[in-house]
């Protein structure tokens, strides 16, 4: 039989869709909690993964493109079971914008979105919006940087743990997995640089559809240390 309900992973910048299964097994064993079957699928987003000699070179669009044509895919083989995307970091914006107005998903479970378009950003990041970023992506042409400019990456392994359902942020200890850290250093698949293009993409993007006016399900998970 077919399984009833279907989750397409979608990775953050860095990593790749083999990197997320214990998001994999976590979905396994709740579906199995529940009473009902269930299918992971994973996707390398474009740049990542096993990428040739693409890796590190993208646009925000055609991940977005990648999470479609993959959700089709996984309609097309479930038939009438539902596909939810699940992403996190820089996949939890692809999924999100990926749903929007997009029959073959049918919801989205996303952490660390930005909404650059619609949202202030640091500074550090916003100078990738005007015309210095524009600037900077000429001049830099096909030459790659590495993303831990800007990004730090050992955050992206913290971990919250909280005393409970209804906890107060007082009552969350935040820690830093180190170990998946360094997995993650180790993993000949993960990807560090990027041409300045590509990461100007993400802050550059603006979807056809303003996030208010989504009109999907849409669960935004926040860890334990975020005031919103």
């Amino acid at each position: 039989a077919d399984p009833r309900m279907s989750y397409l992973l979608v990775h953050d910048i860095s990593e790749h869709g083999g990197a997320m299964g214990d998001i994999a097994l976590a979905l396994f064993k709740h579906c199995d909690r529940e009473g009902f079957s269930c299918a992971v699928y994973a996707v390398d987003l474009p740049g990542h993964g096993h990428c040739g000699d693409s890796c590190g070179i993208f646009t925000m669009q055609q991940m977005v493109d990648t999470v479609r044509e993959a959700s089709s895919w996984i309609r097309n083989h479930t038939r009438e079971g539902a596909v939810f995307t699940v992403g996190i970091g820089l996949g939890g914006e692809v999924a999100f914008h990926a749903g929007s107005g997009f029959e073959a998903i049918t919801g989205t479970i996303a952490n660390g979105i930005l909404f650059p378009s619609e949202i202030e950003l640091r500074p550090q990041v916003a100078i990738f919006q005007g015309w210095m970023g524009e600037l900077l992506a000429l001049v830099m042409g096909q030459r790659q940087v590495c993303a831990a400019a800007l990004i730090n990456f050992e955050r992206i392994f913290d971990k919250v743990e909280c005393l409970g359902q209804g906890s107060t942020e007082d009552s969350c200890i935040l820690s830093h997995d180190s170990s998946r850290y360094e997995d993650s250093l180790r993993d000949p698949h993960s990807q560090w640089f990027y041409t300045v293009s590509s990461l100007r993409s993400i802050f550059t993007y603006h979807p056809a559809v303003a996030a208010s006016a989504h009109g999907k399900p849409v669960l935004l998970m926040v860890g334990g240390q975020d005031k919103s």
